[in-house]
């Protein structure tokens, strides 16, 4: 499974990155280019088994990431759609949204929330979307002038014609419960929003102790809204836990 990433500016989400998978930022600053890696998946029974049988090797199971570089709010369309090109056929997206508050990183004017950012998130994959899902229909409308569509195409196109009605509504198609033969036609699109999407809140140090920050409330209500999955971590923290030695961690957990 590859897990798309993905978030505005500033706001922690390679860091993110970066814990998940164990690769080294340094060696990738200041390249504004994806960055891919694979996190393990420890499973205490295959290690249980493991010790039992001795296998030359034991393998667990893998995720793969795709960290596609900050949305930048003042980029132009070309780059915007070179970034998301990226992760077009993700099996699940990570939207990290920030909460944490730092002097030394200030906040984009428009996303001086964490609500705002996931709007601004959202309005981005509805309006690809949109626009893939009016010219597919429009290639079937072209199509059928000169004769007559074929069932499955009659069928592609009534979804279709659904789609961009929730789509419009600025719903994302994953909340609409469509059958997955329906869902099944639609799959060449791969459409952003009928993905899985999972929202992380990054808090600092006080948030995260206190599990609050201001947006709170409303970030989370967005989140049932649109059926996405909600998490909350410390990227600062963890960032600090995991420079720690094994023993020492084991001290802070």
């Amino acid at each position: 499974m590859e897990i798309g990433i993905f978030g505005l500016t500033m706001s922690g989400k390679t860091t993110i990155f970066s814990l998940l998978t164990g690769v080294n930022l340094e060696e990738h600053a200041h390249k504004n280019e994806p960055l891919t890696g694979v996190a393990k998946i420890h499973d205490e029974r295959v290690e249980r088994l493991s010790e039992l049988f001795k296998p030359k090797k034991t393998t667990y199971a893998t995720l793969s990431f795709i960290d596609i570089p900050g949305y930048d709010l003042s980029a132009n369309r070309k780059e915007k759609n070179r970034i998301f090109q990226f992760i077009q056929n993700a099996d699940s997206l990570l939207a990290v949204v920030r909460a944490f508050e730092s002097p030394s990183v200030p906040w984009p004017p428009e996303a001086e929330e964490p609500v705002k950012q996931l709007e601004i998130i959202k309005s981005e994959l509805l309006l690809r979307d949109l626009e893939v899902v009016e010219n597919r229909l429009l290639r079937l409308s072209e199509t059928e002038k000169k004769k007559k569509l074929s069932p499955d195409e009659s069928a592609e196109k009534e979804i279709l014609e659904r789609i961009s009605q929730i789509l419009e509504q600025e719903k994302f198609v994953s909340t609409a419960n469509l059958a997955e033969e329906q869902l099944k036609r639609i799959g060449s699109l791969s459409l952003f929003t009928a993905k899985p999407v999972i929202v992380v809140a990054n808090l600092d140090e006080d948030q995260f102790s206190t599990k609050k920050y201001n947006g709170k409330e409303k970030l989370v209500e967005s989140c049932e809204e649109n059926k996405f999955a909600y998490l909350e971590l410390s990227g600062k923290i963890e960032q600090e836990l995991n420079a720690l030695s094994a023993e020492d961690r084991e001290l802070f957990m």
